[in-house]
């Protein structure tokens, strides 16, 4: 007579490491190969398999479009919220002294100064830096 002897599913080796065997509940001492599930509850965090060393957890990429930043609040993983996973951005900060007007110029993803004609400078390095006040107008040194 046979006898039958139901596999050891821990013995037999997955596909690769985001599988694993486990025994089979329609068969009877047969084995199947499921996939791994990586999860977690972190929002701002990717989860993901690597066939060779399993579960993987990164941090979410937030990129901001040209003359934005990554919102600062957010920090522990750049410019996501934590509590809805969304990527947060702020518009980039380009401050300028009294004497100038300012801008983020789209193309180049930088902060831009004009440079006023009309200005009333208060003539100290600080706020006119290269250039000079004549009749509380910034002119350019030569």
């Amino acid at each position: 007579p046979c006898v039958e002897t139901a596999i050891d599913c821990s013995a037999v080796e997955p596909t690769n490491a985001c599988f694993e065997i486990v025994a089979n509940p329609e068969f009877e001492g047969c084995c199947q190969e499921i996939p791994i599930v990586c999860s977690g509850d972190d929002l701002c965090q990717v989860y993901s398999c690597d066939e060779t060393i399993g579960c993987v957890v990164d941090d979410k990429v937030c990129t901001p479009e040209s003359c934005f930043v990554t919102n600062a609040a957010f920090t522990e993983v750049p410019g996501c919220n934590p509590a809805t996973g969304s990527c947060s951005y702020t518009a980039k900060d380009c401050f300028t002294p009294t004497c100038e007007t300012n801008g983020c110029d789209v193309d180049l993803n930088e902060c831009v100064v004009i440079h006023e004609d009309n200005c009333a400078c208060e003539c100290s390095p600080t706020i006119c830096e290269s250039f000079d006040c004549v009749d509380g107008k910034c002119v350019s040194d030569p």
